[in-house]
């Protein structure tokens, strides 16, 4: 199953240990699915992690942070993307989990953000909230 991860999520993850999103994260580390990434989106969750209404909620050091990113690097599958779509205008930045899921063919995005989940589905591929997602890999292999 590959897989796209907003942003958002894994912030999520870091201000939530125990959350959802945390365990998605942890799911991805136990090779559940694969994990689609571009530059770009690398580029973006360093930005966001050192926003600082981010950053003054964060308990981790600036070494941490950049441990957390440095695993996207190493483990995640990087695509380049093909092509620029302008699907989501209201937040045209949205469109590069778009853009990264048609690159490396994914099965879903996934995403707390209103302007993706809008969409539910865009070119087969399925656009789903943290929590449709952990009960998917959640699922007992039928």
């Amino acid at each position: 199953m590959r897989v796209v991860i907003d942003t958002n999520v894994f912030v999520s993850a870091l201000l939530s240990p125990t959350g959802v999103p945390n365990q998605i994260f942890h799911y991805w580390e136990l090779s559940y699915f694969d994990l689609l990434v571009s530059q770009e989106s690398l580029d973006e969750l360093e930005r966001v992690l050192h926003y600082p209404k981010i950053r003054k909620r964060l308990r981790s050091t600036e070494e941490e942070l950049a441990e957390f990113v440095n695993i996207f690097q190493e483990k995640a599958l990087m695509v380049t993307r093909q092509e620029t779509i302008t699907v989501i205008t209201a937040d045209v930045s949205d469109n590069l989990y778009l853009e990264i899921g048609l690159a490396g063919h994914a099965d879903y995005v996934v995403s707390g953000d209103q302007h993706l989940l809008r969409l539910k589905k865009y070119r087969g591929i399925s656009i789903i909230t943290p929590t449709e997602f952990q009960a998917i890999i959640s699922l007992p292999a039928g």
